[in-house]
């Protein structure tokens, strides 16, 4: 069966995200660290490497739904789909506190393509593709 082209945007943006992730973590490395060591009672190196190890995690699950996502696993992309969705809330809620290790027009950027990510993943040549049906290839839906 043929993947829908919405998949072939989805993974594309996907990685495109998680390299803008990365450049942000990179940019920001000192605001990170500090957040994380802040009020912790933890030394700067603890805090530096339990920050090394929940990026890690997090780049790691990221990859692994992605590669299911691209098998057509519907359990991975409702994961997917949960965790997307909370990190989003969660991550609105933090920008509404003033919470945010970069610029806001960044932190919003990276919230809108989230966004734009879930959405990809309800389309109907999407959820016929997951479904095992077929899938219109001349029209992006």
């Amino acid at each position: 069966m043929t993947r829908p082209k919405e998949i072939y945007w989805f993974a594309w943006i996907q990685i495109a995200l998680l390299a803008f992730g990365l450049f942000s973590i990179l940019t920001n490395w000192d605001v990170l660290v500090t957040n994380a060591n802040a009020g912790s009672g933890l030394s700067l190196e603890t805090a530096k490497t339990i920050t090394i190890i929940g990026l890690f995690f997090g780049f790691a699950v990221n990859l692994l739904l992605l590669l299911f996502i691209w098998k057509r696993s519907n359990v991975a992309r409702w994961i997917y789909i949960i965790l997307s969705g909370a990190g989003l809330v969660l991550g609105i809620l933090g920008l509404l506190q003033g919470e945010g290790t970069g610029p806001l027009s960044a932190t919003m950027g990276q919230h809108l393509v989230g966004t734009i990510l879930l959405i990809l993943l309800f389309l109907p040549n999407v959820r016929a593709w997951f479904a095992g049906k077929p899938v219109d290839e001349t029209t992006f839906s």
